[in-house]
């Protein structure tokens, strides 16, 4: 009896971003503060991302992201924040298009981040405190859960 085996192009992949910083702070009449901070021009984050090739020009992808603090080694953007707090989603890639479900970024933030001279920094950016920091006018997170896109 003939005996044939099948393989599938597969990918996985650990990646990480580490951004570390120190400084002096002064709020507007405020006291000047010195610190040693993480997730100054971005926020520090590590993931897991693969695909398997399904043949016919589809893909199964995933990832998961864990935002960290690398100045305390903490898990999270904040405390309480969850694990795979950045993007955590499962998917299809194929001729037709992308479809993700799962912990998504929100498109806000994707086009605040993009069209914002320093990025998606939380510490420098204007536009991004004012827009998701804390007592920012728009309410909600930099990524949406159980969402499909």
């Amino acid at each position: 009896m003939p005996c044939a085996s099948v393989h599938a192009q597969s990918s996985v992949q650990i990646y990480a971003v580490v951004d570390e910083g120190t400084g002096s702070f002064k709020t507007s009449c405020g006291p000047r503060s010195r610190q040693v901070f993480s997730g100054g021009m971005t926020t520090s984050y590590i993931g897991y991302r693969g695909t398997e090739d399904l043949g016919g020009g589809t893909q199964v992808v995933f990832a998961l992201e864990s935002h960290l603090r690398a100045d305390s080694g903490q898990v999270g953007r904040y405390d309480g924040d969850s694990y795979y707090s950045r993007s955590s989603y499962a998917g299809l890639v194929g001729p037709l298009g992308t479809v993700l479900a799962g912990r998504i970024t929100t498109p806000l933030f994707v086009q605040t981040a993009a069209f914002n001279p320093v990025g998606g920094s939380f510490t420098f950016s204007p536009l991004v405190r004012n827009v998701f920091g804390a007592g920012a006018r728009v309410k909600g997170d930099s990524g949406w859960s159980n969402a499909v896109a």
